[in-house]
């Protein structure tokens, strides 16, 4: 049975877009920010399909239009830059179970042969409202096959009834699927932007962005119609078949963004389909070697971490396993770092990619990794073995320059003896020499 794991609103500026805005996409950091946010949790749910609903595709009063070529293609050409090309396959199975559905229920949906495509002049290549978010997505993950859909000019609870026979489909299918609703706010917010202002275009989005913290999606439905149409927003009609998509699903829906840098408010959000979110110990260990892995270089993306991991100073250890088996761990006994998000990052390269016990992290590798974060306690001088205990407490040992550690709670390691004796073993330290030893609790997040 097929799933549907994430469901995001991004927005699609083409100007955030590094290499089309240039020194302008500084203004909008806030918006860039959160769209690598959001591209890092679709890569965490490793989706085998990707949803995007548009508004800039072929728009049709009373028909929903869904692109049929094997291959999706399409660049930036009408935004001056001529050299990025993107092409994803299509998920023409998915697409097919969508349009027998609709066939079914006798809603307008489907392809266009190409006969009426040619008469209309309708184009094949992918748009930039949906081209913007898979820009940023295609940066971390681009295992998945796409599905472009255009909204229409239908009533909103038609469209709303059209997201449920694209959940039907999923559901009937045997994938995961993530769907993002492309949209940006009100065009409308200031003087700043090219279409000039009105007053109800930050009075929309305002309460827009209030009922999504709120959590109070449903309210979506009863907006004014008159406020909509004068926000003159783009992004309302595919966060509103987003709606039947994930109908009846517990939602926890968290606004990563929101902000109008040109006049023109860009929001992001990631609706929580019933999900739990991953902790965020783990998740910042796992960003930091994802990271590096492409670029080779420290994870410093500070305004994604959360203030908890920033206003706290601790020792950390990381540790990876790859089926059951350990893959590297490197910590500290005492922090080294300004905060233990620093202390994460560091520890997390090491532990990946510095380990002396083994070679360096490969790509091919990393989706195989359970990651765990261990935040040790203070260490604390013991005057003998009898104040351990190898399921509560870690132990350190230590003779000279020579010293041993070993977190707690290890696989295998159920007695003091045993515990002591592998931690003398890495120290190098006989078990009848005069040692010190220490021992430290931990929280382990995993």
């Amino acid at each position: 049975m097929g799933k549907v794991t994430g469901a995001f609103i991004m927005p699609h500026p083409p100007i955030i877009i590094p290499f089309i805005g240039k020194g302008e996409t500084a203004k909008a950091g806030k918006t860039i920010s959160a769209m690598h946010k959001t591209a890092l949790r679709i890569a965490e749910q490793k989706p085998d399909t990707v949803i995007v609903i548009s508004p800039h595709g072929n728009v049709f009063k009373d028909y929903v239009f869904m692109l049929g070529e094997r291959v999706l293609k399409g660049g930036f050409d009408k935004f001056g830059s001529y050299d990025y090309r993107a092409e994803f396959n299509n998920d023409i199975d998915l697409l097919s179970d969508i349009i027998n559905i609709c066939s079914q229920n006798d809603f307008p949906a489907g392809m266009l042969d190409q006969q009426t495509r040619k008469k209309l002049g309708i184009a094949d290549d992918l748009d930039h409202g949906a081209l913007v978010p898979l820009y940023f997505i295609s940066e971390e993950y681009n295992h998945f096959k796409l599905l472009h859909i255009s909204i229409a000019d239908l009533d909103k609870r038609i469209l709303r009834r059209f997201g449920e026979y694209i959940r039907q489909a999923v559901d009937n299918s045997s994938k995961n699927v993530v769907i993002i609703a492309s949209g940006d706010m009100s065009h409308y917010l200031s003087d700043d932007s090219p279409y000039g202002y009105r007053k109800e275009g930050p009075e929309f989005d305002k309460l827009l962005v209030e009922l999504l913290r709120s959590n109070k999606f449903e309210e979506i439905f009863e907006l004014p119609a008159h406020l909509c149409e004068r926000a003159g927003q783009c992004g309302l009609k595919s966060i509103e078949i987003m709606a039947g998509v994930i109908n009846g699903q517990n939602t926890s829906i968290e606004v990563l963004s929101y902000e109008g840098p040109f006049g023109i408010g860009y929001l992001v959000a990631d609706v929580f389909a019933g999900k739990k979110s991953q902790d965020p110990y783990v998740e910042l260990a796992k960003n930091t070697i994802r990271h590096y892995l492409k670029t080779k270089k420290k994870y410093d993306i500070t305004d994604q971490i959360q203030d908890e991991l920033l206003n706290q100073n601790s020792a950390v250890f990381v540790s990876l396993k790859k089926h059951g088996s350990l893959r590297g761990c490197i910590g500290t006994l005492e922090p080294n770092r300004e905060n233990t998000a620093m202390e994460i990052i560091d520890n997390a390269i090491s532990a990946a990619f510095r380990d002396p016990r083994f070679s360096p992290l490969r790509k091919d590798e990393f989706d195989e990794l359970d990651v765990s974060v261990d935040v040790l306690s203070k260490p604390e001088k013991i005057s003998s073995k009898d104040g351990l205990d190898p399921k509560r407490y870690g132990v350190i040992v230590s003779k000279g320059a020579k010293r041993g550690v070993l977190l707690p709670d290890l696989e295998g390691v159920d007695d003091i003896e045993h515990q002591l004796a592998i931690a003398l073993s890495k120290a190098g330290i006989s078990e009848d020499d005069d040692y010190l030893i220490q021992r430290f609790e931990v929280i382990r997040h995993k």
